[in-house]
């Protein structure tokens, strides 16, 4: 998503290559393992984890497309909008085979070893048949509030703890890369070395993508995120099985939100959305938990915190 126009554009060129066959049936389980272990990865691409498993959603359930919620603003344009999978345009595609895995694999171990705040235009020599170069980006990282605040200014206010005992843990910002590199330079260079790897290092623009923070109660933890979506085509999310969902619209402070609950194996992931102009930009808002302790009106009791935040 280089100039952030698609808010899918990245993961579908993640999953573009020809290898990929078109189908596949996205249980809980993987949905599960999805949430638990890979969810930088779609950050990293700029698209919420739930956004990523309803592009690889299956087309050929059984069930009916139910009815969606949107989200507007003032002048009444849809700003954020949630779907069944089967309403997904195109068709959606199966799982990458073993060797796409191995390059995704790949690519996120060279990713844990840089340095937090660093960017690099990435080309993998193995398991690469198309040559793609990805550009691999490490967040900033913060262990203090007072260090993120100063990161990111005074345009977004954090909260340093909210209800039920819930405190500020950790965070990261990711702003957009520059991408100012030449595949063919990096072709050069993986052809003199005997190293898997190339990278060219990338500087970040003054543009911000994504902000996460976290917090935690004992062991329950509260994620939130606020990802810039100005520019971005068509805010949709699609999600599998969509009438399994609880899901509701909410009014806080006269913003509308979606709250929703999805059932996993042996949780709830819970979560609300908003999406604000107020800033000079648009933002989405969107705060998850499987805690036991949210629910709808925890949820709005959090979403006034960071409306009200100063």
């Amino acid at each position: 998503m280089q100039n952030q126009r698609d808010s899918h554009k990245d993961i579908k060129d993640l999953f573009s290559d020809p290898r990929i066959p078109r189908q596949i049936d996205v249980t809980k389980a993987v949905m599960e393992k999805i949430q638990s272990q890979k969810e930088r990865f779609f950050v990293k691409y700029k698209v919420s984890l739930l956004v990523a498993i309803g592009i690889l959603a299956s087309v050929t359930s059984a069930y009916a497309a139910v009815e969606y919620l949107q989200l507007k603003n003032e002048q009444g344009e849809v700003i954020y909008q949630e779907k069944d999978a089967t309403q997904a345009p195109n068709t959606t595609i199966q799982a990458p085979d073993l060797a796409m895995l191995a390059l995704m694999q790949r690519e996120s171990e060279i990713e844990e070893q840089m340095e937090p705040g660093t960017a690099a235009a990435v080309y993998v020599k193995e398991n690469n048949p198309k040559k793609s170069v990805r550009t691999i980006a490490k967040p900033f990282e913060f262990a203090k509030l007072e260090d993120l605040q100063n990161k990111i200014g005074t345009q977004f206010a954090i909260p340093a703890a909210l209800p039920d005992g819930f405190a500020f843990t950790s965070s990261s910002v990711e702003y957009e890369v520059k991408r100012d590199y030449d595949k063919e330079e990096l072709y050069k260079l993986a052809e003199a070395t005997d190293q898997d790897y190339v990278q060219k290092p990338q500087e970040w623009s003054d543009q911000l993508s994504h902000i996460v923070v976290n917090y935690a109660a004992g062991e329950d933890t509260i994620r939130v995120a606020i990802t810039n979506i100005e520019g971005v085509q068509d805010n949709t999310v699609y999600y599998v099985n969509q009438d399994e969902r609880k899901t509701e619209k909410v009014v806080v402070d006269q913003k509308e939100a979606i709250y929703s609950e999805q059932p996993m194996r042996e949780s709830t992931y819970k979560s609300i959305v908003w999406v604000t102009e107020d800033t000079g930009k648009k933002l989405e808002y969107r705060i998850s938990t499987n805690s036991s302790k949210w629910n709808a009106d925890a949820a709005k009791i959090w979403m006034k915190a960071f409306l009200t935040a100063k």
